[in-house]
């Protein structure tokens, strides 16, 4: 009797463990799975130490390509979104954020690299970037009469072969900066003139050589 009692006991604790396991993997597995159904959410987010670089976009660039030329009032303006190879034309929307831990400030810079492969002239190429969506309003150096171009920016610290577009820091108080960059050609711009002639028909014919410029955006701690 006692024999079997004790084989119940075994089989009761046996059952016990075996459905305490059970709960535990379930709990688990319904984590792991909550835990990766997330992560799509937090989509081109770029992690540097304490800074945080993130946009909704194909890629953290921006690009003209076969544009007309126009005034500084129409470029501050330019709504449309659209692609070329992945890369954005128009506009392109970014955050900066940091994580601060006490009483402790930390320096950015977002800076922009010209693709090499960019045949527009950089000293044509209108540069404007404003505090996103929210007000759209010009930030420092971008608020004046004129506005710059690309060649006229500040040499980057984070990187000698870019352009610094913006310089800030980070507070315990502060911690996400929205940015709305736009990018246009000059109306200074006469671009290239070519002539052609049909093969078959014998008819010359003029234009405007086509270029492109991209620029990536990028951001380090300073």
């Amino acid at each position: 009797m006692v024999r079997e009692n004790n084989s119940n006991v075994r089989n009761l604790v046996i059952s016990l463990v075996g459905i305490f396991v059970l709960i535990v993997v379930a709990i688990c597995t319904s984590y792991a799975a909550f835990t990766f159904s997330k992560t799509g959410d937090k989509v081109n987010t770029i992690t540097t130490g304490s800074i945080t670089f993130s946009y909704n976009e194909t890629s953290n660039g921006i690009s003209i390509v076969n544009a007309q030329p126009m005034t500084d009032a129409a470029g501050k303006t330019l709504i449309a979104q659209s692609s070329e190879n992945g890369i954005n034309q128009g506009y392109f929307d970014f955050n900066v954020s940091g994580t601060i831990r006490g009483n402790k400030t930390i320096s950015y810079e977002v800076y922009g690299l010209m693709d090499s492969a960019s045949t527009l002239e950089p000293q044509y190429v209108k540069v404007y970037l404003t505090d996103g969506e929210l007000t759209d309003a010009p930030l420092a150096g971008y608020d004046g009469a004129v506005v710059p171009v690309y060649n006229s920016l500040p040499v980057a610290t984070s990187d000698s072969n870019g352009k610094r577009l913006y310089l800030g820091t980070f507070n315990n108080t502060d911690s996400v900066k929205n940015f709305r960059l736009r990018m246009w050609v000059a109306d200074t711009y006469q671009g290239d003139k070519q002539t052609t002639i049909d093969p078959d028909t014998g008819i010359t014919s003029s234009g405007t050589v086509k270029k492109n410029f991209s620029m990536t955006v990028n951001v380090k701690g300073a």
